[in-house]
């Protein structure tokens, strides 16, 4: 037992692999996960303006989404992830304690600046870890449960913390995660993204072309660059919103968790029902029901009716989320552009603020909930149109159906009066 965990089986096929990666999407992304009380938190405590609020999401997860793509466009199959990891958990550990130390409002934006990107590397290879793992749709589905069983203890406990012993709680709270990512890492294989890309080659009956996939991934790729964008918009302020209707932020924090233990049962629900829907069908109706709840937050002035929306958007995103990232992994078959699902996610992600702020009055922030229910909508009708494209391009490549084309030609050829003359 001692000897398998200091040497582990670092394979793409091992359950180590789940588990490290579900902990890495757990750990990782908390400064994301809780930002809501991290910019509640900071205003008060640094008497901040509204547009300093709104720039400590923006920096924060553009700093996420960077780290991210500079990840995946230049190191995701060059370089060990393991030791790329250690590196994202040591600057997740410096930047939050650097946050907690700050002396003024410049010291604190590169102190996050700092954290985010290790947040962007380490939640991108817990993503990619996943995504080269057998049964990608299942686990994304159980990953999402097991976040939500996390999140629900930290949501109740988050804000009597910070109550009792103030916004240094949350730091080193952030501090002890990014610290248990450096577990993780340990048991990641060197380079799973290469060993996934050599394991669809070899299996292949064909040689899969990735070119085929360009265009449907364009549009399902497109769709969750746009619900990310939403899920930057709307989740940042929910403890803001909630604050200017004369909610607690203990208020806010029940909230949360009772969304999450409702996302825990989601999430185990898209797993089971993975095989028996179809994407298309799972995921409009989860988005038709994630849009109408977004412009009930957007539109209501009533505390207890935002509260309970908020309840169930917390669910809702975190259903979502998996079926984009099982919508991207299926229509992919080569398996190269689902890769950089995570960094599609991370852009959306930060520019979401940007987006809204640029479209809203500074400090509106309900109005920005209308922006990213807008999102919502759009990502919708991109995603059934990359769905439709996507089985287009499946069945034009699919071997048996260019036998079963080849034999009918050669039926009728040999039938008398339908040769050329």
């Amino acid at each position: 037992m001692l000897s398998h965990l200091l040497r582990p089986t670092r394979t793409i096929d091992s359950k180590a692999l789940i588990i490290a990666a579900t902990m890495l999407v757990m750990f990782a992304p908390n400064a994301f996960n809780f930002l809501p009380f991290m910019l509640g938190g900071v205003a008060e405590a640094m008497s901040l303006n509204d547009a300093q609020i709104e720039s400590i999401a923006m920096y924060e997860l553009l700093a996420t989404a960077l780290s991210s793509l500079l990840f995946s466009l230049l190191l995701i199959r060059r370089t060990n992830w393991r030791y790329v990891g250690y590196l994202a958990a040591f600057a997740l550990i410096i930047g939050n304690y650097l946050s907690m130390t700050a002396p003024d409002f410049d010291s604190f934006i590169t102190s996050r600046l700092i954290a985010g990107t290790g947040q962007g590397i380490g939640y991108s290879l817990g993503l990619v870890g996943m995504s080269v793992t057998k049964n990608p749709g299942r686990n994304f589905g159980f990953m999402i449960a097991a976040l939500n069983v996390w999140l629900i203890t930290w949501f109740v406990l988050i804000p009597e913390l910070m109550a009792t012993y103030g916004l240094n709680a949350l730091y080193q709270f952030f501090m002890f995660a990014s610290a248990l990512c450096l577990v993780a890492f340990w048991f990641f294989p060197n380079n799973g993204r290469i060993d996934k890309d050599k394991e669809i080659t070899n299996n292949s009956a064909v040689s899969i072309d990735k070119k085929h996939f360009v265009v449907p991934m364009m549009w399902v790729g497109g769709a969750f660059l746009v619900y990310s964008l939403s899920l930057g918009i709307i989740y940042p302020y929910i403890e803001l919103i909630g604050a200017d209707m004369q909610a607690s932020t203990e208020d806010v924090g029940l909230v949360l968790a009772i969304g999450s233990v409702l996302a825990v049962g989601g999430g185990i629900l898209t797993a089971i029902i993975d095989k028996k829907f179809s994407h298309t069908t799972i995921i409009v109706t989860l988005s038709v029901v994630n849009g109408a709840v977004c412009f009930g937050m957007a539109s209501t002035q009533d505390t207890i009716s935002f509260l309970g929306f908020s309840t169930l958007y917390i669910m809702l995103w975190n259903m979502m989320y998996a079926r984009y990232y099982t919508a991207l992994a299926t229509t992919d078959k080569s398996g190269y552009f689902s890769s950089y699902g995570p960094e599609i996610g991370t852009v959306g992600l930060a520019l979401g603020p940007i987006l809204a702020q640029v479209l809203t009055v500074t400090g509106d922030f309900q109005g920005q909930v209308g922006v990213g229910a807008v999102c919502i909508v759009v990502a919708t009708v991109m995603v059934v149109i990359g769905f439709n494209k996507s089985k287009a391009v499946n069945l034009a490549n699919d071997p048996t159906t260019a036998q079963r084309n080849n034999a009918s030609e050669t039926v009728s050829a040999k039938v008398p009066g339908q040769q050329k003359a």
